[in-house]
């Protein structure tokens, strides 16, 4: 069977988005592996650190070098490229060993947050990325137009409905039905507090400082509370000094489906976003949704019926629209009916069968 390579940036999103179609893969009989840059070695995949963090130059040569070396000595049929960014070298080994099948998967269209060098240049990787690859795949038809605006050479593949490996629904549903299961509770929190969630990177494309600015409006009202799953206290403290009332910092959280099924709201006020999983899966355990309308985001999201949408990321009507949630928690229950209706089309197990016919197409 054929030999397969991811190579992705991050070994915990890897985790996530990966191992699903590496696990799959080798049910299929593929020879299937990865290469990742951050990450603890040894424990799943090897660790080539290619991804170029801006201080680490003569170390990020060498290991351009190792991973050359690896491709070359390995000899993989087909190449999974992951992300925009750290795709870009990757690709272009791929394309100088003339790998047969050298695939990008991109995952969003960053270069659409940005303005002036910065948009020239993430829109230059893109386009880099299309010229090396034979194949590419993304995660929405909206992300796919956004790529067929660049370029015309490659036709750029979407698998079932998108993402980038469905989402685990009958996870969903042990976690929402085990009675056991009480993050709420555990964790100090009532039945009657109303808890708003933020699950991200502590990143201004994100929508972190968004976030923190939101909340300074709720801080002192002691029933509604924030919690902030990925960012450290060290993150909240470069933009504010001291901690902010009502809130609890978790930072990163390997188990969030314990925690989506116990909060109330999830806000994303992010600038940009592919296919946004945490509001997938949000939506699955039928947690109210209010993000910012963007792309990425409007696509999955219809203001009203699944979630709402705040137009120009505006903080005074991020608070209108928690409050209003708030105080209408019935009304909340037909949006969360939607909205887990909804997501029912991102199943994982309809992906992987999309995915299945993709990886024999490639033959």
């Amino acid at each position: 069977m054929a030999k397969i390579l991811h190579i992705h940036p991050n070994f915990y999103m890897a985790k996530k988005f990966v191992f699903p179609l590496i696990e799959f893969e080798k049910s299929l009989g593929y020879d299937s592996s990865l290469v990742f840059s951050a990450g603890p070695p040894g424990f799943y995949g090897k660790k080539i650190e290619y991804d170029f963090s801006g201080n680490n130059i003569i170390p990020w040569i060498k290991s351009l070098l190792l991973l050359f070396v690896f491709i070359r000595r390995t000899k993989p049929d087909i190449v999974f490229c992951h992300n925009s960014k750290a795709s870009f070298f990757p690709l272009i080994i791929c394309w100088l060993l003339n790998v047969r099948r050298r695939i990008y998967f991109n995952h969003g269209v960053p270069f659409l947050a940005y303005n002036y060098l910065t948009k020239f240049l993430m829109k230059t990787i893109e386009l880099t990325n299309l010229r090396c690859c034979t194949n590419a795949i993304t995660i929405s038809e909206q992300s796919k137009s956004m790529l067929d605006k660049i370029q015309k050479r490659i036709f750029v593949d979407v698998i079932a409905n998108g993402s980038a490996c469905g989402i685990d629904l009958q996870e969903i549903e042990n976690v929402r039905s085990d009675i056991s299961l009480s993050w709420r509770i555990k964790n100090g929190y009532t039945r009657d507090d109303f808890i708003i969630a933020y699950i991200g990177r502590a990143e201004v494309r994100k929508g972190f400082k968004k976030v923190l600015e939101i909340w300074k409006t709720f801080e002192f009202d002691a029933q509604i509370k924030l919690i902030l799953c990925g960012p450290n206290k060290e993150d909240v403290t470069k933009i504010y000094n001291k901690k902010l009332a009502n809130m609890n910092i978790l930072g990163f959280v390997d188990d969030i489906f314990l925690i989506l099924n116990e909060v109330d709201v999830v806000i994303l006020p992010s600038f940009h976003e592919g296919m946004p999983y945490v509001l997938l899966e949000a939506m699955a355990f039928g947690r109210t949704v209010i993000c910012n309308n963007t792309y990425g985001i409007n696509s999955i999201v219809r203001d009203g019926y699944n979630g709402y949408l705040i137009e120009n990321n505006d903080i005074n009507n991020f608070y209108q629209k928690i409050i209003y949630a708030y105080e209408n928690r019935y009304r909340m229950n037909e949006i969360a009916d939607n909205a887990r209706s909804y997501v029912k089309s991102f199943d994982r197990n309809d992906f992987l069968k999309s995915y299945r016919d993709y990886l024999n197409n490639l033959k």
